[in-house]
């Protein structure tokens, strides 16, 4: 039940994130302290701490392989990585670190990634060229859906 709190905040994120490409860092906080004090509520400071140590060295992981292949790619562009993702998407993803355990974070963050990719496409074909992706949009989306779904299952 703790998991309902923080979808006060993710939905002003997210629409936020829809409508202006940009995220409060009031709501990013409020977020923060939503999800952190949720899992420790839910979980215990023990699996709140392992959950965001190994969710933080899997964004790692990836974050670096991504890093490396944008900036193999730069040469291409002529962008730079920082270009291609925002600093309250990266506060964002980094603030679910403690709500999930690791096969379900990365199972979200593949999931969340692959929706961003469709709705992006979609508004495109729709004749509107987005400049960007509304990350914490279609991620915090993703994690309204899943919480809704995890409550329905019991």
């Amino acid at each position: 039940m703790w998991s309902l709190v923080p979808l006060i905040p993710v939905s002003v994120l997210a629409v936020s994130d829809f409508r202006h490409r940009s995220v409060s860092v009031v709501w990013l906080a409020a977020f923060g302290v939503a999800t952190i004090g949720c899992s420790l509520l839910q979980y215990g400071i023990g699996t709140t701490l392992w959950r965001t140590g190994f969710n933080l060295a899997l964004l790692i992981v990836l974050s670096s392989l991504i890093f490396g292949w944008l900036l193999l790619r730069k040469k291409k562009t002529g962008l730079h990585p920082k270009d291609y993702v925002g600093a309250g998407d990266l506060v964002f993803v980094l603030l679910l670190t403690p709500f999930f355990d690791l096969r379900d974070y990365l199972f979200f963050l593949l999931v969340g990634a692959v929706g961003s990719l469709l709705w992006w496409s979609i508004v495109t074909r729709l004749g509107r060229r987005p400049a960007t992706i509304p990350l914490v949009g279609t991620l915090g989306t993703f994690l309204i859906l899943h919480v809704v779904v995890e409550l329905a299952r019991g």
